[in-house]
């Protein structure tokens, strides 16, 4: 039997981290585009490929740096600045965007195929030496931030991936094993 754990894939699986702390290296817009073809081939309900992408590379970023902060300010945060600062320094953000859909099972469903494309994503570029850490926040649900990026209110956002390429890997956190978290009917 092969040991799984040590396979090229499993070694990439466990080897992926969060990261917040990016290069200031520009991020290639083929090399995203090329990441995301082979992505896309996550598994996925009918194949209905609910999702769309808003990439931000270079100056790209302030765009979206200015819809958050705007968000922010309309809420009454008190750091709206130090957000448009953070955002507008990141080498490359991805909004993860599904496609206007009732939450009914199939909203689920899409939900799962966009969530597995992203890992498909992650992972891939990790093997590329570009991290980014998965973000969602109380944003996503905001019409106003949604308008201002072009998304339809009922579209979702399934998150921010900040990305970028980095130079230090964070330490693995502990994970539970899984034969505490499994019942095994035989």
């Amino acid at each position: 039997m092969t040991d799984i754990a040590s396979t090229p894939l499993a070694q990439t699986i466990q080897s992926r981290r969060s990261i917040k702390k990016f290069t200031e290296q520009p991020v290639d817009k083929q090399t995203i585009l090329e990441l995301l073809e082979v992505s896309k081939w996550a598994p996925d309900h009918g194949i209905r490929e609910p999702w769309r992408f808003l990439l931000f590379l270079g100056s790209g970023t302030e765009k979206l740096a200015e819809a958050l902060a705007d968000y922010q300010e309309h809420e009454g945060s008190k750091k709206p600045e130090k957000v448009r600062a953070q955002i507008s320094e990141l080498p490359g953000a991805l909004l993860v965007v599904n496609q206007a859909e009732e939450k009914t099972e199939k909203w689920e469903e899409d939900f799962g195929a966009a969530s597995t494309l992203i890992q498909n994503f992650q992972l891939l570029s990790w093997e590329q030496n570009i991290g980014m850490i998965w973000k969602t926040g109380d944003y996503i649900y905001s019409d106003r931030f949604k308008k201002s990026l072009g998304i339809e209110p009922k579209e979702t956002i399934v998150g921010m991936l900040q990305l970028g390429y980095f130079e230090k890997t964070p330490k693995a956190k502990p994970r539970t094993s899984i034969k505490e978290k499994i019942n095994i009917f035989e």
